[in-house]
């Protein structure tokens, strides 16, 4: 099972939506909150998590996942009632994702958009 993290703009509800969907997930540290974007996904990788979920659109173009152990799965809002309507689409971008790729939701989309 793949261990999930949530980005710190990501509503902390979702991580319970998705262990209730047999998900291993966790809300943001508070202790993460002063890194950087690197330093982030180095600590992520570091503390075994294996899927960042993040709301952030940005980081595919500061990021670059080649050779990392890690994914991410990117969100269209970090608006918790839109974010709630998507945990099933949420939860399987997660299943399917594989390492090294930003995997793209759509806001108005039921499929999902892989980037490499």
């Amino acid at each position: 099972m793949k261990r999930v993290i949530l980005d710190e703009g990501v509503p902390k509800t979702l991580a319970g939506k998705l262990r209730a969907l047999g998900l291993d997930a966790s809300a943001f540290p508070n202790g993460w909150k002063q890194l950087s974007n690197g330093n982030l996904l180095n600590e992520i990788e570091k503390q075994g998590f294996e899927v960042l979920v993040t709301n952030d659109k940005r980081m595919q173009f500061q990021q670059n996942l080649r050779g990392k152990r890690i994914a991410i799965v990117v969100l269209p809002t970090n608006t918790r009632i839109d974010v709630l309507k998507l945990v099933p689409m949420i939860a399987d971008a997660i299943r399917a994702v594989s390492a090294g790729t930003f995997f793209h939701i759509g806001a108005s989309s039921s499929t999902p958009e892989k980037k490499s």
